[in-house]
């Protein structure tokens, strides 16, 4: 963990996971890095506390991180969820496993301002937390057309965007700056 940069005062990171590749996760209060044996290591706000190993029954380490502003939430070597931190408006409420249907483990997360989305190893995205700018409205499969199954996600403050097994692209959420209105495939010119 050499070279960590410490963010100026009221600096805010926001984390970009897909596939489950990450090893550093920073929040507005916390900041969490993953040693190449699967441990945690966190600093920041109590509220972000993070075990170094996740309970027995979940797996033996952890495998990729993402961090909201006040939220840090995990996936283990064996594809189950674990979060923690402030749990105002349901950010937390991701369940370990994927709900019965959806796929058997987490491949991939991202956490926003107050909420998390997670991939299933079927494709099958979930999202969990504020339900404010429909946040929670991307669907579990994409729409018709555009693919069938996400592959990876990406969440900023108040919005999540998601990509198909087909490359196309799909925004949910706060949209007052533009944010979510790139369309579902790149203008002509830029490549597929």
């Amino acid at each position: 963990f050499r070279n960590l940069i410490a963010l100026p005062p009221g600096a805010k990171a926001i984390t970009v996971i897909a596939h489950g590749t990450s090893t550093l996760a920073m929040g507005r209060l916390n900041t969490c890095a993953l040693t190449d044996t699967g441990a945690a290591w966190c600093a920041g706000s109590k509220q972000s506390v993070f075990p170094e190993r996740p309970r027995a029954d979940l797996g033996t380490g952890w495998r990729a991180l993402a961090a909201g502003a006040e939220h840090i939430c995990a996936l283990t070597d064996t594809g189950a969820a674990w979060c923690k931190g402030e749990a105002r408006y349901s950010r937390l409420a991701l369940p370990e496993r994927p709900p019965a249907g959806k796929g058997r483990t987490w491949q991939a997360l991202a956490a926003g301002e107050y909420h998390t989305c997670a991939l299933t190893d079927t494709g099958t995205a979930v999202c969990v937390g504020w339900q404010k700018y429909g946040l929670q409205t991307l669907p579990g499969r994409p729409p018709a057309g555009l693919g069938t199954g996400w592959r990876a996600l990406a969440a900023g403050d108040f919005h999540t965007c998601a990509l198909t097994d087909t490359g196309a692209l799909q925004c949910v959420g706060d949209n007052y700056h533009g944010q979510c209105s790139l369309p579902a495939r790149p203008p002509a010119g830029l490549g597929r």
